[in-house]
């Protein structure tokens, strides 16, 4: 569901920037609430989807997923049956729904280029790039490691750096979201600045 807020944040941004006049009529809480709810209700026919496919798979031998959390590639290894509907199913439902977004947060971002672009303030430009760059960095840091692990066949698995990539994308981003959007607060800003000022000074002596 990440990549859906993801788009649905892109264009928020777009019509804040190039709409700002009309934002409140075309960003609506209605709408919002229209736009996080058909997100949710995406993502949850995907994982039922994918939830009835791998009930109908036989499994034997040993039952423990080599995995921190039951994903789909690994759990995939412990079956005795054919899995390849469960994997094409994977590659090509998965990649609509990384790539819809990502097309989405990408035209979103050509427009908000273009828009910025026009600006005759720098101060403006200034502004409105400060404003983007948050959630960038979030999109940077959410599809890397995603379109790793989910589009490619599942006979490039391994399973050691799967693990590592599925640790970035579910604790990692988790961890560095909070510190990339507060970054551009001025008291957090200066808060950091006396921290580290006060680790270099220390280990100086």
């Amino acid at each position: 569901m990440t990549d859906f807020l993801l788009a649905i944040m892109a264009v928020d941004r777009y019509i804040a920037i190039s709409k700002p006049l009309r934002y409140t009529m075309l960003m609506s809480k209605g709408i919002q609430v229209r736009l996080v709810a058909g997100s949710w209700l995406i993502v949850s026919l995907h994982s039922a989807a994918h939830s009835i496919l791998a009930a109908r798979l036989s499994y034997c031998g040993s039952n423990e997923i080599q995995h921190y959390f039951c994903n789909l590639p690994p759990l995939f290894k412990l079956s005795c049956s054919d899995t390849s509907p469960n994997e094409l199913l994977l590659m090509t439902e998965t990649s609509l729904f990384l790539l819809i977004p990502f097309f989405c947060i990408t035209i979103s971002y050509i427009f908000i280029i273009t828009t910025i672009w026009r600006m005759n303030s720098k101060a403006g430009r200034t502004k409105a790039f400060s404003t983007c760059s948050s959630h960038l960095s979030v999109v940077v840091m959410t599809y890397a490691p995603l379109l790793y692990t989910y589009v490619r066949p599942a006979s490039t698995y391994f399973l050691e750096k799967d693990i590592i990539v599925s640790v970035l994308y579910t604790v990692g981003c988790s961890l560095l979201n909070p510190f990339v959007y507060s970054i551009r607060n001025k008291e957090v800003k200066r808060a950091l600045t006396e921290v580290l000022s006060k680790i270099i000074f220390s280990s100086n002596k």
